[in-house]
């Protein structure tokens, strides 16, 4: 197989959010990733996880979390572990 087509297969799914590309070291599946594109008027914001978020996402108490506010619905807690947050370019 051509290393253009891979290539282009990898894009494919990362624009699918199925993987993601670290530089320099390569290509995972996305357990569980979520992407998240701002938009207008959204907030987002990173702290570290309650004891109470920690137990929810069994994550360790203190990992790094995001917080996405909305305008229209209340605040949403993602672990930075599983998400990928995407800032459209105007």
């Amino acid at each position: 197989m051509a290393r253009n087509t891979v290539l282009q297969a990898i894009s494919h799914l990362r624009s699918l959010g199925l993987v993601y590309t670290v530089r320099n070291r390569g290509s995972y599946v996305a357990h569980g990733r979520q992407t998240i594109t701002a938009e207008p008027g959204m907030r987002i914001t990173a702290r570290s996880a309650t004891e109470m978020e920690a137990e929810e996402f069994a994550v360790t108490p203190g990992a790094p979390v995001f917080v996405i506010e909305r305008l229209d619905s209340d605040a949403e807690v993602i672990p930075a572990e599983v998400a990928e947050i995407r800032v459209p370019i105007e």
